[in-house]
């Protein structure tokens, strides 16, 4: 049976990430990728319905990590490879002379 029952005291809200070993393998595979000259990884087996759930898992693992991530999914293979994106050059562009 549910019961209420009256507090004196409302808990604090506390935020504790939940890491599956899919999310510890992909941030692996990124810190591998840029150890080893921006290696390519790719998950098997991804039905084309779970392609924008682990696009986003991999993006949000990179973005933790301050890198940039190149993801491509082929439904012909149901794969989704990614691998971390070489941070883009300084644009030096010279301002025209007077």
């Amino acid at each position: 049976m549910v019961s209420i029952n009256k507090i004196e005291d409302f808990p604090i809200l506390t935020r504790t990430g939940r890491q599956t070993e899919e999310v510890v393998m992909v941030r692996e595979a990124l810190k591998e990728s840029i150890a080893n000259d921006y290696e390519a990884f790719e998950l098997t087996g991804i039905p084309q319905d779970g392609y924008n759930s682990w696009q986003q898992r991999i993006r949000t693992q990179a973005k933790k990590l301050g890198i940039n991530v190149e993801v491509r999914f082929s439904a012909e293979n149901e794969t989704l490879a990614f691998r971390a994106k070489a941070p883009k050059a300084p644009k030096m562009t010279e301002k025209p002379s007077k």
